[in-house]
């Protein structure tokens, strides 16, 4: 059975049409500010849509993340992220998926090189993307059920989560995870 974490978060301040970020919230504690991003997208997987890239990008600017002590990102529904958003893939243009590539490159750097802490809560799947974003987390707390795959490996896609950035390598990422069971 896997475990199930209570977090409060605030109304949803963020939109788009598949995945949204329900939430960006930051709350004070002794020890800094806690900001707290929620994917919630749970109908498409919480998959990365260009739009969402873009929000987060946007949530971790330097304005917003100046007084965090630490970043929480978390998921709704079943899984973390499946991943790069394939909806619509075949009217966009070669030129459009390299930029979006590109973001969700930026956005990992981002993530993996703030200044506070960053821990991520995965359930589910985190495919792709998302287990990329899961790889730049400090801090990464999985669930029994969590399964990570990086199939842009295989494509010669993806991003050099390899290790090169975030200090990991693929064989010893499973060592890395905090599993909670009950």
């Amino acid at each position: 059975m896997s475990s199930r974490f209570l977090v409060t978060f605030g109304a949803p301040v963020i939109e788009s049409s598949k995945t949204s970020i329900s939430s960006v919230t930051g709350s004070h504690s002794d020890s800094g500010m806690i900001l707290r991003i929620t994917l919630d997208g749970p109908n498409n997987g919480n998959a990365l849509s260009a739009d969402v890239v873009e929000k987060v990008i946007a949530a971790l600017s330097d304005d917003q993340i100046s007084d965090a002590s630490l970043l929480v990102i978390r998921a709704t529904g079943k899984n973390f992220c499946t991943g790069f958003d394939l909806s619509g893939l075949e009217v966009q243009s070669d030129a459009d998926l390299l930029l979006r590539f590109v973001r969700i490159e930026a956005l990992l750097e981002r993530v993996s090189t703030l200044p506070c802490f960053t821990m991520v809560f995965v359930q589910g799947r985190a495919y792709g993307a998302g287990a990329d974003l899961v790889a730049a987390c400090d801090i990464r707390v999985a669930t029994d059920d969590a399964i990570f795959r990086f199939p842009g490996w295989r494509l010669a896609l993806g991003s050099e989560r390899d290790g090169s950035s975030t200090g990991l390598a693929a064989p010893r990422l499973r060592s890395c995870w905090l599993q909670l069971t009950p």
